[in-house]
């Protein structure tokens, strides 16, 4: 346990905003699970690595699934949901490293 070490020992590093947002993940949350299905075919297709998900309960948003993808996708996530129209669409969400909701985008 950090407690029982010396105090030189327990370092608290703060994170650099690369490591920051290597952290962060985000998701794209639909109103019909067969958008978000699709959504996550063309991902693939345009070589997105993604992951179909749950959609956490504090979204409160959609189908009850999403698209998970990690913050160095985003752009290339973004172009690809340009083809859909926003009647499917019900948001993108910031997800902190414990997979909580920290805000739309």
């Amino acid at each position: 346990h950090y407690y029982n070490m010396p105090v030189e020992s327990v370092r608290f590093d703060k994170k650099t905003k690369k490591q920051r947002m290597k952290a962060m993940r985000y998701i794209f949350s639909f109103r019909s699970r067969n958008a978000a299905l699709r959504f996550r075919d063309d991902l693939y297709r345009n070589g997105v690595s993604c992951t179909l998900i749950n959609t956490p309960q504090e979204a409160g948003v959609g189908c009850g699934l999403s698209v998970r993808i990690e913050a160095s996708q985003l752009t290339a996530a973004n172009r690809v949901l340009g083809i859909y129209p926003n009647a499917y669409y019900a948001g993108t969400f910031e997800l902190n490293v414990n997979g909580y909701v920290v805000r739309q985008l």
